[in-house]
């Protein structure tokens, strides 16, 4: 089961971690948000976009293969926060939350790539202040159902074995400092060419699942494009 139809949240809640409410009820979960978005990432690693990745993070081509697919699958571990899976306040702020995470567990990972990761996945909803003011220093908890389901497709995709921190403390300072390191160009041609995987794969899973925005509609155009271009080909 992906999008909820039960209205009931208690049995919902049995399900897992979600990515999206409605009216302060569950309507999909996040492991379904991920998966589908995978279906765009996947089209992007068999047009071998890996490759470019890899010039642009100066590493080599499998390690970038790797860093694309981490960088989607945690783009939204933020959201499993025991405070957004209540339902009864936006996901405004998961991004910087989804970061800290990233930056806070171990995920063998060169710590430069880990920045890269890190600050793509901060900035996949084009961070701007008044995100960042939903955040603070507070402690806060991930549920393990989220937790549980990120490690599983990490392993599943990747053969990547991970333990999540589950609790993390100071993520407005851990964002700040992230932040500041973001002043190397070259650091930055690496998360731009890693954003636009990200960000066609978030949007088109969002799509899927009844959005209508206009980056949504274009990144079920990207995804439609490359379909054919591989079934061509």
């Amino acid at each position: 089961m992906g999008m909820i139809k039960e209205n009931n949240n208690n049995k919902a809640k049995s399900c897992g971690a979600f990515s999206y409410f409605k009216d302060n009820k569950p309507v999909e979960l996040l492991e379904y948000h991920i998966k589908k978005g995978l279906e765009a990432i996947d089209l992007f690693s068999k047009r071998k976009y890996y490759l470019l990745l890899a010039r642009q993070l100066q590493c080599d081509s499998e390690e970038a293969r790797k860093v694309l697919y981490i960088a989607y699958i945690m783009h939204d571990v933020g959201k499993c926060i025991e405070e957004y899976q209540k339902g009864k306040k936006s996901f405004m702020g998961h991004e910087f939350y989804s970061a800290a995470v990233i930056l806070k567990s171990e995920l063998e990972l060169d710590p430069r790539l880990k920045d890269i990761v890190a600050l793509t996945v901060m900035l996949h909803h084009h961070t701007m202040p008044w995100r960042i003011s939903k955040i603070d220093n507070r402690p806060v908890h991930i549920c393990y159902e989220g937790k549980e389901s990120v490690e599983k497709i990490l392993n599943e995709r990747i053969k990547l074995k991970v333990n999540l921190i589950e609790d993390i403390s100071y993520v407005y300072d851990i964002v700040s400092e992230l932040v500041s390191r973001a002043r190397d160009r070259k650091l930055m041609e690496g998360v731009y060419a890693l954003l636009i995987p990200v960000m066609v794969a978030d949007d088109y899973a969002a799509s899927v699942r009844g959005g209508n925005s206009c980056l949504g509609r274009e990144a079920v155009n990207v995804v439609n494009i490359y379909r054919s271009i591989l079934e061509e080909s």
